[in-house]
C-alpha cells in the first residue's frame, strides 16, 4: 500500500481565501519529477500521480496552502516538516491512502517541535534615531558601508583607496551621493559587536537586529533628501548584513544550499535554519502584512558592490566611464524551469524599449 501525508498551513489567509485539498487535482501531472527529497524534502513526489481522486477531500474545508508531502511504499514512516519562526497560525495534517486505500488498524501520529535560533533577544534594546534636522534636495544616492568592518577584512590602505572612489562616484551629477558609514554611529557599532559575539555570530536573529538598526537609520535619514532615488550598499554580509527572511517554498529550498559554504559561518547557519537572504527591506518603507510577517516591496532603486576593494573600485570605474546605460545595446536574460516564463517576459519588455537582440 502507499500512504500519504500532506502538511498545510493557513498563515495569512482570510475566510474568503479558500485554498482546499480539491485544488491538487492535478498535482498528478508531476509525475515525472521522480525523487526531489533533497530539495524541499518532497519525498517521492513521482508517487502521487493519482492525487487528483483526492479532489473532493478538502470541500468546505479551509485547509490552506500545501507546504509538505510524503507518500512511501507499504509501511515505511512519512515524514512532513515545516520551520514556524515567529508566525503564528492554524496547520492541518493530511493522511490519505493510495488510491482510497485503508487499514482498520490504526496509525502512530506524532508531533515533535525541534527549537531552531530563538526569535529575539529580549536584552537587545532597538536603535532609535532622531529625525533629520537639515533637508537637502541636491542628494540623489545612498552609499552605506562599514569602513571598521572593511578594513578588518581587507586591510585599511585597500579601505581608504576604497573610500576615496566612494567618494568620487558620490560626486558624480548621476549620483549625486551621501555617503553613510555605518561604524561611526555609535547605536549601530553597537548591534555589530552584538552580533560579533562568539555565540552569536551564526545566530540569524542577530543578523537581522544589525540589518533593522541599519533600516531604522535609513528610514530617518531618507526623510532629508526628498529626492532620493537609490541606496547603494558597499561589501558583502559580513560588512553590511543581508536580511534573514523565512523560506516557506517546499520546492527548491534554499536550505541544502549551505552545504557548499564554510561551516560555523553566518550565511551558512542562515541557511540551514530555512532562511534566504535581501536587501529588499533596506529600501521598503511601507511593509505590508503578509502570512504573520511582512512582505518588502522596494520604494528606492537597490544594488550592493561586492567582492574585493580591488573588484569594486574596478566596478566604480566601469560606470564612470559610461555612466548612462543604453537600452539599445545587447541584453542577457536568464532563467529556467519555473522561471522560464518570467524570462522570456522579460525578454519581450527589453525588446518593447529597443534593445538590440535580447537573449
Amino acid at each position: 500500500m502507499i500512504s500519504c501525508c500532506l502538511l498545510f498551513s493557513q498563515l495569512g489567509m482570510g475566510s474568503s481565501e479558500i485554498n482546499d485539498v480539491g485544488r491538487l487535482m492535478d498535482i498528478g501531472r508531476l509525475m515525472d519529477i521522480g525523487n526531489v527529497n533533497e530539495i524541499g524534502r518532497l519525498m517521492d513526489i513521482g508517487r502521487l500521480m493519482d492525487i487528483g481522486q483526492l479532489e473532493k477531500v478538502g470541500d468546505g474545508f479551509e485547509t490552506g496552502n500545501i507546504l509538505q508531502v510524503s507518500s512511501q511504499v507499504g509501511n515505511a514512516p512519512e515524514i512532513v516538516s515545516t520551520g514556524v519562526w515567529n508566525q503564528s497560525g492554524w496547520y492541518h495534517l493530511l493522511v490519505t491512502g493510495y488510491n482510497g486505500a485503508n487499514n482498520p488498524s490504526t496509525y502512530t501520529l506524532e508531533i515533535t517541535v525541534a527549537a531552531g535560533a530563538p526569535v529575539k533577544d529580549f536584552a537587545f534594546e532597538p536603535a532609535t534615531f532622531e529625525p533629520a534636522e537639515a533637508i537637502s534636495e541636491a542628494v540623489k544616492s545612498l552609499i552605506v558601508t562599514n569602513k571598521h568592518r572593511l578594513a578588518d577584512r581587507h586591510g585599511q590602505a585597500d579601505t581608504e583607496a576604497l573610500v576615496t572612489k566612494l567618494e568620487t562616484l558620490a560626486a558624480q551629477p548621476e549620483v549625486m551621493g551621501q555617503l553613510l558609514f555605518l561604524d561611526q554611529i555609535e547605536a549601530i557599532s553597537q548591534t555589530y559587536q552584538l552580533w560579533a559575539e562568539p555565540e552569536n555570530v551564526t545566530n540569524p536573529v542577530h543578523a537581522n537586529l544589525v540589518a533593522a538598526a541599519i533600516k531604522s537609520l535609513l528610514e530617518t535619514t531618507r526623510t532629508a533628501y526628498p529626492n532620493l532615488k537609490d541606496i547603494v550598499i558597499v561589501g558583502d554580509d559580513e560588512i553590511v548584513p543581508f536580511w534573514r527572511t523565512p523560506d516557506e517554498v517546499a520546492l527548491a529550498n534554499e536550505s541544502a544550499y549551505g552545504l557548499a559554504l564554510v561551516s560555523d559561518s553566518p550565511l551558512r547557519a542562515a541557511l540551514s535554519e530555512r532562511y534566504f537572504l535581501s536587501d529588499d527591506p533596506y529600501a521598503s518603507f511601507n511593509v505590508i502584512p503578509w502570512r504573520g510577517r511582512s512582505l518588502h516591496l522596494p520604494e528606492y532603486g537597490l544594488g550592493r558592490l561586492v567582492e574585493t576593494p580591488a573588484e569594486i573600485m574596478a566596478v566604480i570605474d566601469a560606470f564612470l566611464t559610461a555612466p548612462v546605460i543604453s537600452p539599445t545595446g545587447g541584453a542577457l536574460v536568464t532563467g529556467y524551469d519555473f522561471l522560464t516564463d518570467g524570462r522570456r517576459r522579460c525578454r519581450q519588455n527589453w525588446k518593447g524599449v529597443g534593445s538590440r537582440s535580447p537573449r
